[in-house]
């Protein structure tokens, strides 16, 4: 066994990487010192080693400035002789095959998850990078090839976050391509397009909510309210089926767990992939009866939002229906999307003085954070109302002292 392990270390320890196959492959030197080289022959398209016809010599090279002089008189030697036969010398090194960039794309795209929608979403943008640079290989993509053409696309008028995913993908590729060996160096390192994702939402009253639903069809109205009263997202509502809900119980809920994507893929998981259990609202139960009533036979697995043909509809359907409808009702005020209902009714939660933690369970947040953003609003009115107490002199060191958002200060 010891002899077995020691010959394999020493064959391990003499073992040598071999020259990449070049005609200008940069000489060997070997482990006696002496030099090696070879030459590739440009019609058999194989190397052919150099010999050096020294009595003593092996074949090798005293040091390696002879081994290049003694390559570069073999190749004048055989092209004359080539050239003598009529036989055109067309060179062509053999060198690593060298991928271009839909290459890479399509090696690497098969191997990324996700769900329908953003893996849509990354072909689509990839697409738009292979139309432009597929063709290119890789080694030869650079930053500022790039980039001239991301200026061009600005003055274009397109969107900053259309331009940021184009270069995230970009950089995953080029990462993955440096793994493999295709390039050098990842060209998109500490490159970043400026975009400013944080939207304010638009916090929209009762009475601006309920004109709106005047003016949207029967179905849509319960997909409005399970947002605007419960925090629903609008995928999570087109998903809802009706055995997710338990009306009858002294305090009805409905279980968070299906989402419908664009294209009408249902998922079994949140956004967060973790499912949640949301108190309804009166308004939210009642309306959700009088379209139990109406809905004969279910089994209790349809959906619950469906259109005027009896269809499950997807999120940018619903949204659509919410843009239709505000633009009925004629009101002035900036419109909110569909999305921004959810934040109004963190908002209305957080105002009437609910936990923060509240908050939280209802919306599905993970992070604190998270909820902090959608409660701003109230977090304001909360802080100007102790503000004028503060300022009458009207403060006491107490415990527990109540929020006095609906007292007024005292003349």
């Amino acid at each position: 066994m010891r002899k077995r392990e020691a010959a394999h270390a020493m064959t391990t320890k003499t073992r040598r990487k071999s020259a990449p196959k070049n005609e200008e492959a940069a000489p060997e030197q070997l482990s006696s010192g002496r030099w090696r080289i070879y030459y590739w022959h440009p019609v058999k398209k194989e190397k052919l080693w150099v010999k050096n016809p020294e009595p003593g010599s092996r074949g090798t090279w005293p040091d390696e400035s002879s081994a290049l002089l003694a390559r570069e008189e073999y190749k004048a030697r055989l092209d004359g002789a080539l050239i003598a036969q009529g036989i055109p010398v067309q060179r062509q090194t053999h060198k690593p095959d060298v991928k271009t960039f839909r290459q890479v794309v399509e090696e690497w795209l098969p191997l990324q998850d996700g769900t329908a929608q953003s893996c849509r979403s990354r072909r689509s943008y990839l697409n738009v990078l292979m139309r432009r640079f597929g063709d290119t290989p890789m080694p030869e993509l650079k930053w500022d090839t790039y980039r001239e053409w991301d200026l061009k696309e600005k003055d274009a008028g397109r969107a900053p976050a259309t331009r940021a995913n184009r270069l995230l993908y970009l950089g995953q590729v080029f990462r993955w391509a440096v793994k493999k060996g295709y390039c050098p160096k990842d060209e998109t390192e500490g490159q970043s397009v400026k975009v400013r994702r944080l939207i304010h939402p638009e916090v929209i009253g009762p009475d601006t909510f309920d004109k709106v639903c005047q003016h949207a069809p029967d179905w849509t109205v319960v997909a409005f309210v399970l947002a605007y009263d419960c925090g629903l997202r609008a995928g999570e509502i087109c998903g809802l089926t009706w055995r997710r809900f338990d009306l009858n119980s002294p305090i009805p809920t409905v279980l968070v767990r299906d989402v419908m994507e664009p294209g009408g893929t249902r998922r079994a998981s949140t956004k967060t992939g973790v499912e949640r259990l949301v108190s309804l609202t009166p308004r939210a139960v009642a309306m959700l009866k009088a379209l139990r009533g109406t809905r004969l036979g279910d089994d209790g697995t349809d959906h619950v939002v469906r259109n005027s043909r009896n269809k499950p509809i997807d999120p940018s359907y619903i949204s659509r229906q919410w843009r239709n409808a505000w633009r009925r009702s004629g009101v002035r005020e900036p419109r909110p999307r569909f999305h921004d209902l959810r934040h109004c009714a963190a908002t209305r939660l957080a105002a009437t003085g609910a936990p923060i933690k509240v908050v939280q369970k209802m919306l599905g947040h993970t992070n604190l954070s998270t909820t902090t953003k959608y409660v701003t609003d109230a977090e304001v009115e909360e802080m100007s109302a102790w503000m004028n107490v503060v300022g009458q002199g009207r403060f006491a060191v107490v415990d527990n002292m109540p929020t006095p958002i609906d007292k007024k200060p005292a003349a």
